[in-house]
């Protein structure tokens, strides 16, 4: 009986070479795979923050309607279209100056908006924003 090995080196470079070239394909299909997940998350950071902004847009309105407007317990829900919303969270007021917290989310991501404002009664519009923040 008689074992011949001939062509066993050409299929281990072959399988050798096949491996090396599916895990290139696999890191490279990877790769791109994590690149279009993280623009997808900041697309998501930057919805909510316009939600949040939204919302503080209504509270600027509000409070240029009634400079005494104030949310209810939990905060009012400003709805932005049938799927999304915003809430205006407190309104604080100390003084001539009041403090506005906003919220928006979009998916599981958050942003909540801080803004100060100073009662300005000779003037139009009624009030000026000293600082406008994200939290």
């Amino acid at each position: 009986m008689t074992c011949s090995f001939r062509g066993y080196a050409a299929l281990i470079s072959t399988l050798i070479v096949c491996a090396t070239l599916s895990s290139l394909a696999f890191g490279a299909g990877m790769s791109a795979y994590l690149a279009r997940l993280s623009v997808l998350e900041a697309e998501y950071k930057a919805l909510s923050r316009s939600h949040a902004y939204s919302c503080t847009q209504v509270a600027l309105f509000e409070l240029s309607a009634d400079w005494n407007y104030r949310p209810r317990e939990g905060g009012d829900e400003v709805l932005l279209t049938p799927h999304t919303s915003c809430r205006i969270t407190s309104v604080i007021a100390e003084g001539s100056y009041v403090t506005v917290r906003t919220t928006g989310e979009h998916g599981r991501f958050y942003t909540e908006l801080e803004f100060r404002l100073e009662e300005r009664r000779t003037s139009r519009p009624p009030f000026l924003m000293l600082f406008f923040r994200e939290i």
